[in-house]
């Protein structure tokens, strides 16, 4: 039983190691991409380093599209601090291999991040159909940065495949297990 409760402990610390994920990506429709906040908060303290790129993707392109922008169709997304809304991918910037995609607000305020508030809030839509190849696909993720060096993670970015559950959801599945184990061990002693 001792055993059993140390790797218990052990999963639960793993689950509370990971970045938060703070933007959901919907690719079903690639003329439609909606990019959705989740209402996680940063892992991290930090504020962007630079005011024409305050939230980066890493990886989010498979390859380089160039240097282009790609401009909502609609959106209320916006980060904690500035008050601006983020309306407008770039892409082939930040990094060596140009596969970054960076969120931008037309007015080039700078985000600064809290681990005590909501990172993002609201949603985004953009059409990115004209680079579909370049495109991330179901289930993949990468880092949320505000910086270049791409040090400061604040969480991270998915494409969702399924909803994703509660961290309650978890717990609960968690502790049935338990229960299942303790029954399962006291029925065969």
């Amino acid at each position: 039983m001792k055993k059993f409760l140390t790797l218990l402990a052990l999963f639960a610390a793993a689950i509370q190691t990971q970045a938060a994920v703070l933007l959901t990506i919907d690719m079903t429709d690639i003329s439609a991409v909606v990019i959705t906040a989740t209402g996680n908060f940063a892992d991290i303290n930090a504020t962007s380093d630079a005011a024409n790129f305050p939230v980066q993707l890493k990886g989010f392109f498979t390859v380089d599209p160039g240097t282009t922008t790609y401009s909502a169709l609609e959106t209320t997304l916006q980060g904690p601090s500035s008050g601006d809304i983020l309306d407008s991918i770039l892409g082939g910037r930040s990094g060596p291999s140009q596969t970054t995609a960076i969120l931008r607000t037309g007015s080039g305020k700078v985000e600064t991040f809290s681990t005590t508030s909501t990172a993002f809030t609201g949603y985004a839509i953009f059409d990115l159909s004209s680079i579909e190849s370049f495109l991330p696909t179901w289930g993949d993720s990468g880092n949320i940065t505000t910086d270049n060096a791409g040090s400061e993670i604040i969480g991270t970015w998915e494409v969702a495949t399924v909803a994703v559950p509660e961290p309650s959801t978890y717990a609960a599945l968690a502790g049935l297990a338990t229960l299942g184990l303790v029954f399962w061990r006291r029925r065969k002693a």
